[in-house]
């Protein structure tokens, strides 16, 4: 890539694709397949959209609301170096700070700035289970209808407690519990979404 000033907000990589949200509010696209010779697909206007995550191995990305409007939806895209089909707009109800989708894409999940993570339906934007308790990251990971949570228990100068929570998607049950002695500041699923 070209060097610039521009700052990125999030980037992602869909096929051989890599998606660039920048801090002034675009979405760059670039043709990565061979790593030689890079070519920008194009840049568009996102408006108050700046965190794009991708689903793997589908050809759909979200992009969500960090900042602006607390009523701008979260929209999720198809199409990778062609011409991007909006494939629906869901309402998050605030700005979101991480996105993961399910391993079949049929479900996401919006980790909220304010707090708390939502779990919505990708093929009508249905809200399913919402999490109100703190949530830093979360990722579908652990089996079917589970998902993995870094949660701030106590964040001191002096003192910090981070717990890795793996919760039943559906009733928000909290299975299993990890508390480790020093801040987590991201979560990893492998491709098969059985690890963390």
């Amino acid at each position: 890539l070209v060097s610039s000033s521009d700052q990125a907000t999030s980037v992602g990589f869909l096929s051989d694709t890599l998606m660039v949200a920048r801090k002034e509010s675009t979405l760059s696209r670039y043709d990565v397949s061979d790593p030689r010779t890079i070519r920008e697909i194009g840049t568009q206007p996102l408006g108050a959209l700046t965190v794009v995550a991708p689903f793997w191995p589908g050809e759909m990305f979200a992009l969500a609301p960090r900042g602006g409007p607390l009523a701008t939806p979260l929209k999720l895209f198809t199409g990778t170096t062609g011409p991007l089909t909006l494939k629906q707009d869901i309402a998050v109800g605030g700005w979101v700070s991480r996105v993961d989708f399910n391993a079949s894409g049929q479900q996401l999940v919006a980790v909220m700035q304010n707090g708390g993570a939502k779990i919505f339906s990708t093929a009508d934007g249905a809200p399913g289970y919402q999490f109100t308790q703190r949530v830093e990251r979360a990722v579908f990971a652990g089996g079917a209808d589970r998902l993995v949570a870094i949660v701030p228990k106590k964040r001191t100068a002096e003192d910090v407690d981070d717990e890795v929570v793996l919760y039943d998607t559906k009733t928000g049950e909290a299975l299993k519990r990890t508390v480790y002695q020093l801040r987590l500041n991201d979560l990893v699923a492998s491709p098969d979404r059985r690890l963390v």
